[in-house]
């Protein structure tokens, strides 16, 4: 689990929406609505996998070291951000295209065992946009491309870092008399909650509602609770309670609260 955030943004966060000390919400995609063509996947394991957000649904690449995605948008989108949970990948390069000819990079990470990973990088625009991955044995589980929600504001004491909340559901055995025979564990994941305060209700109204509309009870997305200071607390999730902001009494603002469940994938 690890936050990559291009060096421009770290010398410059006026090029974000908002501090990078504030929570990132990674759920719209230009995958959602565009045209995803790329490297065939194998018998199986075919390139339409990453659309599904069934975790089981995966995308092996044909020769599974090497991967290209390429996205049509139809439409100019802007980016910000690329998400991924993945196995075995090594690199990841974003491109961005006019033309779907001439390729401009626009972000990289590389790294060794991160199973979730998440990119921030200055904000950009175009139609066509490529990733190419590079592993030992590329796995990829899902994978998002597009701008991110930008917490209005930051979450500071009281918070339990989704990677170190670990959620289990355990079945204990115990003879007829008592005597106990052991367990197994039956699910196991990452659960934690993200409560924001003092947010201005125009801006609950025009952003945050919008990822509410998108059903994260249903869809998946990606999150980071302080990009920026801890880059390991990141998580790929779905939201467990229906989410609906309350209004606090002081002002116009409102406060708001996400459950989720990280998915883990140690297999």
């Amino acid at each position: 689990m690890s936050v990559y955030i291009d060096q421009a943004l770290l010398d410059n966060e006026a090029l974000t929406d908002e501090p990078l000390t504030h929570a990132r919400i990674l759920a719209q995609s230009v995958m959602d609505d565009g045209i995803v063509t790329g490297t065939q996947g194998q018998v199986g394991f075919p390139l339409i996998g990453i659309l599904n957000p069934a975790t089981y649904e995966r995308y092996k690449p044909v020769g599974s070291v090497f991967a290209e995605i390429i996205m049509d948008c139809v439409t100019v989108k802007k980016v910000d951000y690329f998400a991924m949970q993945t196995r075995f990948v090594l690199s990841a390069t974003l491109f961005k295209s006019d033309d779907a000819i001439t390729w401009v990079e626009i972000g990289a990470i590389s790294f060794d065992d991160d199973r979730t990973a998440i990119a921030l990088i200055p904000v950009t625009e175009s139609r066509y946009y490529k990733l190419v991955l590079t592993g030992s044995f590329i796995e990829v589980i899902a994978i998002k491309v597009g701008k991110s929600l930008a917490m209005q504001r930051a979450i500071h004491a009281g918070h339990a870092p989704i990677n170190l909340s670990p959620s289990r559901v355990i079945r204990p055995s115990v003879s007829e008399t008592g005597q106990w025979l052991g367990a197994s564990e039956q699910r196991k994941g990452f659960s934690a909650s993200y409560n924001w305060t003092n947010l201005n209700t125009s801006w609950y109204r025009q952003n945050f509602d919008r990822f509410v509309q998108s059903s994260p009870r249903v869809n998946p997305f990606f999150i980071a609770w302080r990009p920026k200071t801890y880059l390991n607390d990141v998580a790929y999730c779905l939201a467990t309670n229906d989410v609906y902001p309350s209004f606090t009494g002081v002002k116009d603002f409102m406060s708001v609260s996400l459950n989720v469940e990280g998915f883990s994938d140690v297999v």
